[in-house]
């Protein structure tokens, strides 16, 4: 299944096609889905679904795994503080956010 693009419907119809006596390994990258934003990885469902199951595994690897050139490591560091700072910035612009600072700002 080399697909970027895996629904949740996909992924399930694959994993519950798996024969007697038979093995299954699914690689991923959950950095790298193609999927609209609107729309649930596959691979992020199904391992929140399975995790706990008895007889499945699961093997994550991080930045610190990257064994490419030296400088996509670095590249990956950039992105992962990049959306870092992204993230916080768009908690710092949300309503509720907005609205407990002002809270804060007439108790003072």
């Amino acid at each position: 299944m080399a697909k970027k693009a895996t629904t949740t419907h996909q992924i399930k119809m694959f994993l519950t096609r798996l024969g007697m006596n038979a093995k299954m390994i699914i690689t991923g990258d959950v950095t790298q889905i193609d999927l609209p934003p609107t729309a649930t990885s596959g691979l992020i469902q199904a391992m929140q679904i399975l995790k706990g199951v008895k007889g499945i595994g699961k093997i994550e690897f991080d930045k610190k795994d990257i064994v490419r050139h030296k400088l996509v490591q670095r590249i990956v560091e950039a992105y992962d503080k990049f959306d870092e700072k992204r993230r916080s910035e768009t908690k710092a612009h949300s309503p509720k956010t907005i609205e407990k600072n002002n809270k804060l700002s007439e108790n003072n």
